[in-house]
């Protein structure tokens, strides 16, 4: 089953904004677990607000622009899909019986979700298969295998509700293919609240044990991006990670009360 994503229709971003405004889109609104993929460039999403209208995580640092093509990709690709299905069968039993569902009663909210322990290739379709820590497989919706072709993968090394702890395997993954990577990136749920001007979260990328990047990454105190303005970012000194190599995020520093640490790898594959 391919991965379900958004693609229709154009976005509009300004420059130190968070709000993301779509024209021609048709967006879940209230899901969340949503990363935004512009040209290659993935900006993780804090709501979907309606339709057409998205906030994000961290304002837009980017030029302002219009009719940009872009990516919607659900980190939870089967919650995703179920959650439209859902919706299409309430809209289809309003219809028939002529009435609207007013006021529905709130459910117990599920069980947090947990982080990529594993990934392959599906032999019949080529998709990235990502296996989570308690067995169900998910499809990422990314064809393995054609080289030049990008990638983004979203791995949660902590859930949204656990703090963030030094652990020198927080996150994990078996390369399903040679991979380029371009770009590695940090976001947390909850900042970190130590005083400014402290380390912060660190966390250095390694693949069978080697460091490939000129420093660690850092989420700074109150922020929840490693991308966020004042950030130095590290260079990649090992781009090219071969089959079945192992990837690991050590996280060095943790911060104060820092909760959801997800890591997104990006690249092409190799």
């Amino acid at each position: 089953m391919p991965s379900p994503f958004e693609q229709a229709g154009t976005v509009a971003v300004t420059r130190g904004s968070r709000t993301v405004t779509g024209t021609g889109t048709a967006w879940l609104a209230g899901y969340d677990g949503l990363v935004l993929n512009i040209a290659g460039a993935v900006f993780p999403v804090a709501s979907v607000d309606g339709p057409s209208s998205l906030t994000l995580v961290e304002p837009y640092p980017g030029v302002t622009a219009a009719q940009l093509s872009y990516f919607l990709l659900p980190i939870m690709n089967e919650n995703y899909a179920l959650s439209r299905k859902v919706l299409s069968l309430i809209a289809a039993t309003e219809t028939l019986a002529g009435s609207a569902v007013v006021n529905p009663p709130q459910g117990d909210r599920g069980p947090q979700g947990v982080g990529v322990a594993n990934a392959y290739v599906d032999q019949a379709t080529g998709h990235l298969m990502q296996r989570l820590t308690d067995g169900r497989l998910i499809d990422a919706g990314q064809v393995v295998g054609a080289v030049g072709a990008p990638f983004t993968i979203p791995i949660e090394c902590y859930a949204d509700d656990e703090i963030v702890r030094v652990d020198e395997e927080a996150g994990w993954m078996m390369a399903p293919a040679a991979m380029m990577l371009s770009a590695v990136s940090l976001s947390v749920r909850k900042p970190d609240q130590s005083p400014a001007g402290t380390l912060g979260i660190q966390a250095d990328l390694k693949v069978s044990g080697a460091s490939i990047l000129s420093a660690p990454l850092r989420v700074l105190p109150g922020q929840r991006s490693s991308r966020a303005a004042g950030t130095a970012q590290p260079t990649i000194t090992r781009a090219l990670v071969g089959l079945d190599s192992l990837m690991t995020l050590a996280v060095q520093a943790e911060g104060k009360d820092a909760e959801g640490l997800r890591l997104v790898l990006q690249g092409t594959w190799a």
